[in-house]
C-alpha cells in the first residue's frame, strides 16, 4: 500500500488533495449559502405574513367602520323620513278639509323636522372619512334630493296660492329633471296638489331605495 502511495507522482497527489480540499470548501460554502438563503426566505415569509395580517386587520377595521357609518346614516334617514311623512300627511288632510295645516305652520314642529335634516347632513359629514368616492357621490345625490322633496312639500301646501306662479313651477320642474327623484314634472297649466303629493311619496320611496342599495353594496363588498 505504501509502495502504491509512494508510486503516485507528487503532482497527482497534490491535485487529489487540492480537489478534496476544494470540495470540502465548496460543500461548506454551499451549506452556508443554503442556510443563509433559508433564513432570508423565512424572514421574508414572516414579513409577508405580518404585512398581510396588518392589511387584513386594517381592511377589516375600515370595512366595519364603513358598514357602521351607513347603518347610522340609514337610521338617521328613517327618523327624518318619519317626520317628513307626518308633515306631508298633515298638509294633505288640511287641503282635503279646506283647513290650515297645523304641523308646517307650527314653528317648533317644522324647525324640529328641519333639525332632523341637518342631523342627517351632519352625520354624513362625520362619516365621509370611511366612505368611498362613489358612496360620497351617492350621499350627495340623496341629500340634494331630500332637499328638493322638502321644497316640493311646501309647494304642495301652497299650490293654490297666487305666489306659486307658472314661472316658479317651471323652475321647480327643471330641478326635478336634473335630480334623481324619479318623479314626473308638475303640470304648469293645471297643477294638482293631490297629484304632487303622490309624486312626493314616490320620490321619498326612491331615496329609501338609494340608501338601502348603498348599504347592501357596502355589506356585500367584504
Amino acid at each position: 500500500m505504501e509502495t502504491f502511495i509512494n508510486s503516485i507522482p507528487e503532482s497527482v497527489a497534490t491535485a487529489i488533495l487540492t480537489a478534496a480540499f476544494t470540495g470540502v470548501i465548496v460543500f461548506f460554502l454551499q451549506k452556508r449559502i443554503e442556510s443563509s438563503f433559508g433564513e432570508k426566505m423565512e424572514a421574508l415569509k414572516a414579513n409577508l405574513q405580518k404585512s398581510l395580517f396588518e392589511h387584513q386587520t386594517k381592511f377589516s377595521t375600515t370595512y366595519q367602520k364603513r358598514v357602521e357609518a351607513i347603518e347610522i346614516l340609514y337610521h338617521k334617514f328613517i327618523d327624518l323620513r318619519t317626520h317628513f311623512n307626518r308633515i306631508l300627511i298633515d298638509i294633505r288632510k288640511s287641503l282635503e278639509s279646506n283647513s290650515e295645516p297645523s304641523l308646517i305652520n307650527d314653528d317648533e314642529e317644522f324647525n324640529g323636522f328641519l333639525q332632523k335634516y341637518f342631523d342627517f347632513v351632519g352625520c354624513f359629514a362625520n362619516s365621509r372619512l370611511f366612505l368611498s368616492a362613489g358612496e360620497i357621490d351617492e350621499m350627495h345625490t340623496l341629500l340634494n334630493n331630500i332637499f328638493h322633496l322638502i321644497e316640493l312639500m311646501q309647494v304642495a301646501a301652497m299650490i293654490d296660492n297666487e305666489e306659486i306662479t307658472p314661472s316658479y313651477i317651471i323652475s321647480i320642474n327643471e330641478q326635478i329633471k336634473k335630480s334623481r327623484l324619479g318623479i314626473q314634472t308638475i303640470d304648469v297649466e293645471n297643477p294638482s296638489a293631490t297629484w304632487l303629493f303622490n309624486e312626493i311619496v314616490i320620490g321619498m320611496n326612491n331615496q329609501t331605495d338609494i340608501l338601502e342599495k348603498l348599504y347592501k353594496s357596502v355589506a356585500d363588498s367584504k
